[in-house]
């Protein structure tokens, strides 16, 4: 394997062109993985000749594991937001609503959810390349259930630039990876959820109670959770662990119901108690669904 190895390395476009190289499990065969199967056979065979040991298949390209930055590529909830504004989100689920019909097909505008608090109406927002540093454009709020209302519901529609861009996976596992998210659910009190946060990272806890809440000046209907989020965690995503449906988006840090609060060496506040508004109706909450008019993406 080593000959082949070197081989391959020793010639730039084939190995641009191999994704693997390995012993097969029986011990008598070398496999390589190739995206062009027919340029590295040829390469092998004049090499090694015809009766080598080497079998070629057609193998995708493998890539880093998932990262919560990003320069280009899906915007995967539980992956960083960053504003016009400077402030940094997490981004919560992708989704869609229905843009009139063509040729007898239902046309889609395509949005990734955040928290209604995390950036006005009609700015722009970026997806963070790096900790603490700027963004690469991917679309405009346009729809926000947060503004003007009594009561408001903390969630809003960044509409996409691109729909290359939309995803509908969740950020989760050791190491990070995209996780297909299977429906919506409604959340109740002493179930354990899951949620996904730029700075908390993966976390689950139980749900401890629902009801009005008084953030930053404003009755909001949340739910309350066990467990750690760090502000700028706020949008993120909130799914049931054994379902994995979606159930709504990270609102506040708290240290209500016995919980603690400190500070971060980055300066943000920490809080073993979450909250988050349901998406759809549900605790008093109108629900971030409806308020907007969307439906979220699921691997369906």
């Amino acid at each position: 394997m080593s000959s082949v190895t070197s081989a391959i390395l020793g010639e730039p476009a084939i190995a641009q062109a191999t994704t693997s190289i390995h012993v097969a499990p029986e011990g008598n065969t070398i496999e390589v993985g190739a995206t062009n199967t027919a340029a590295v056979s040829a390469f092998l065979q004049a090499h090694f000749g015809s009766n080598a040991h080497i079998a070629v298949e057609f193998q995708e390209p493998d890539t880093s594991a998932a990262s919560r930055y990003a320069g280009n590529g899906p915007v995967v909830a539980g992956s960083a937001l960053v504003g016009e504004n400077e402030n940094v989100c997490t981004a919560g689920y992708g989704s869609r609503a229905a843009a009139g019909q063509a040729r007898g097909q239902t046309q889609y505008k395509y949005f990734v959810l955040t928290a209604g608090h995390c950036f006005p109406l009609n700015m722009a927002v970026g997806h963070e390349t790096g900790k603490f540093e700027g963004g690469i454009a991917i679309g405009t709020v346009r729809r926000n259930a947060y503004i003007g209302l009594i009561l408001p519901t903390d969630g809003e529609g960044i509409f996409l630039m691109n729909e290359n861009l939309r995803s509908h996976s969740v950020l989760n596992g050791d190491p990070l990876e995209a996780q297909p998210i299977q429906g919506v659910q409604v959340p109740h009190n002493r179930e354990t959820v899951c949620w996904s946060g730029i700075y908390g990272g993966n976390q689950c806890g139980k749900i401890s109670w629902h009801g009005e809440s008084l953030i930053s000046g404003r009755v909001e209907a949340t739910f309350m959770v066990k467990g750690l989020s760090i502000k700028g965690d706020s949008g993120g995503p909130v799914w049931d662990p054994e379902t994995h449906k979606a159930v709504g988006l990270m609102t506040a840090v708290s240290s209500e119901d016995g919980g603690k609060c400190w500070k971060t060496s980055y300066n943000s506040v920490a809080c073993t108690r979450m909250k988050f508004t349901p998406l759809l109706a549900s605790g008093g909450s109108h629900g971030i669904i409806p308020e907007l008019g969307v439906e979220v993406l699921g691997q369906d």
